[in-house]
């Protein structure tokens, strides 16, 4: 009885803590101050930028939605008395004010815990497609589950009213449709990833992988995906106009700034590195993409040898984001799935249980310390951890195969 105590004590503790973390997560919801009105404008939320954008496109203002004069009035309107410097603003494309109109017309309160309640759900149902799809130790799953309420990505996306919950559904969603075989589903699903922008880093990753995983794949999955994309860009174009194509792409390299709420420096990416480097725009883009080319090249090379797609899948939410122009702590949300497969890696590759859930809760850890930091405006050290784990892991993998072979 006491050895059956003993094997099971790991399982028991895992359980313990997820629902310890789960009350955890309800308490700070409870307790977070969910009326924007109130908050401390030193510490904005991007909730109220969702908010600004919702009620422009409510009082039928969507053709003026990127008028920076004309955000600045509004969101001042929704924090009066209260001020903030410059502008938390509003860069998704109309269509995404649209999602937000609605909660435009309740109480803020009402506003945020709706979108709370929603982006909880869309985290579960999530994480229950990627046990569908992934053959992941139980143990592991539920360890990962409950360090998860604890990301600090995680609590941004709730508190920020983030979209990027969806994102990971979506993304979820879309690696199971692949792993069944249905690629222009999943396609026609990774076309809604213009719902945020710079997430659409994450396509060539996810192209990749499918090529290298399956080649046959790759026309049905670009059909899908040019299909998905001109339909919901033409949505745009109809809802804000012609002038939508040159407008945008100039608002977003406008807003890339301070005073529109985006600090550089606080970019999990390599625009973190080259704004400590220089102030000119132009280098600072520039350096920022020709290493993220780089690295990009020397984690292709990796992929051609791989033969765990488990850890490709992991992969590209990592490439994604950490080789973006716009990564902020709440995009991070998406490493999620990166945390299972990574985790479940590393347990399988353990003898014994109780070593693999070590190992397992040190993957957690690390990529908990790692986003943890980004709080501290210490983007760059977490960039560079992670980016070395993810490469020294893909090679392990190679080292392991050839080891078998």
């Amino acid at each position: 009885m006491n050895k059956k105590i003993l094997s099971d004590l790991p399982k028991i503790l895992i359980y313990l803590y997820f629902f310890i973390s789960l009350s955890g997560f309800f308490v700070l919801l409870i307790s977070q101050n969910s009326d924007y009105r109130k908050i401390d404008v030193k510490k904005p939320t991007d909730f109220i930028a969702f908010m600004v954008g919702g009620t422009i496109a409510r009082d039928g203002k969507i053709r003026e939605l990127y008028n920076t004069d004309l955000q600045t009035k509004y969101m001042n309107t929704l924090l009066a008395p209260r001020q903030l410097y410059g502008l938390l603003s509003f860069r998704a494309l109309p269509l995404t004010a649209y999602l937000y109109a609605p909660l435009a017309y309740l109480d803020p309160v009402k506003a945020f815990y709706i979108t709370a309640l929603i982006n909880v759900i869309l985290l579960f149902l999530s994480i229950w497609v990627i046990k569908k799809t992934f053959d992941i130790n139980s143990d592991v799953f539920w360890l990962c589950t409950a360090i998860i309420l604890e990301f600090i990505p995680f609590r941004s996306v709730v508190v920020g009213g983030q979209l990027s919950a969806f994102i990971f559904f979506i993304l979820c969603v879309s690696i199971y449709l692949t792993k069944h075989s249905k690629y222009f589903g999943a396609g026609m699903l990774l076309g809604l990833l213009f719902l945020k922008v710079n997430l659409l880093a994450l396509v060539p990753f996810f192209f990749i992988t499918e090529y290298l995983r399956s080649k046959k794949s790759i026309g049905r999955l670009s059909f899908g995906f040019l299909l998905s994309s001109l339909i919901f860009v033409g949505i745009n174009i109809l809802i804000y106009g012609p002038d939508l194509i040159s407008e945008y792409p100039k608002f977003l390299l406008h807003s890339e700034t301070l005073e529109y709420g985006t600090l550089l420096i606080r970019n999990f990416n390599p625009l973190s590195i080259m704004s400590l480097l220089t102030t000119n725009r132009l280098y600072m883009f520039g350096g920022s993409a020709i290493i993220s080319a780089i690295i990009a090249f020397f984690f292709l090379l990796l992929f051609r040898k791989t033969k765990n797609f488990d850890l490709l899948y992991a992969s590209i939410p990592a490439l994604g984001l950490f080789l973006n122009f716009h990564t902020m702590n709440c995009d991070l949300f998406l490493l999620t799935l990166s945390i299972f497969l990574i985790a479940n890696y590393y347990y399988n590759r353990s003898k014994k249980p109780f070593v693999g859930i070590m190992k397992a809760f040190g993957v957690n850890l690390l990529f908990f310390a790692s986003t943890w930091i980004a709080v501290y405006d210490k983007q760059i050290i977490g960039l560079i951890i992670l980016l070395l784990f993810f490469y020294f892991t893909l090679r392990s993998s190679i080292s392991s195969a050839k080891k078998i072979v």
